[in-house]
């Protein structure tokens, strides 16, 4: 994709939909054996299939929400900037900037970042004023050259 995207998957019994930007981009039935039963406490795997296998995200992730209900489009796009997701389940914003682990904002359920996560700098400071410090985008600029 090249560019920062929004992707929401939503799994209502037997369906499955993607959205992207918050518009339906693909949906599907899932047969008893596409996801097979997962537990309540069973981790979480983003960015590597389901099976462990080695085949990893080759991108870039920010912010992950977990709800435990279907979410419509409207929802999804009116929780798309939204830092107090209602109704989420889980919450990481990955504004660590550091380390091995993301702290979940909502339950308290931290993920164990592995494959040795890259971190980058969070701009928080839209504006080119030419000020320097953490959250500018003069210093994200900076750091990415």
């Amino acid at each position: 994709l090249n560019q920062w995207t929004h992707i929401a998957c939503v799994k209502s019994g037997a369906n499955s939909f993607i959205y992207i930007n918050g518009v339906l981009d693909n949906s599907r039935t899932l047969s008893a054996n596409t996801m097979g039963a997962i537990a309540n406490n069973a981790p979480i795997n983003l960015g590597r299939l389901r099976d462990l296998s080695a085949r990893f995200l080759n991108g870039q992730m920010d912010e992950v929400k977990v709800f435990n209900t279907a979410r419509s489009a409207t929802q999804i796009i009116s929780d798309m900037a939204s830092t107090s997701p209602v109704g989420a389940v889980g919450y990481w914003n990955f504004d660590q900037s550091t380390g091995t682990s993301a702290t979940d904002l909502v339950s308290a359920n931290n993920a164990i970042l592995t494959n040795g996560p890259l971190w980058a700098l969070r701009v928080t400071d839209q504006t080119d004023n030419g000020g320097a410090g953490l959250g500018a985008l003069r210093q994200a600029i900076n750091e990415a050259n």
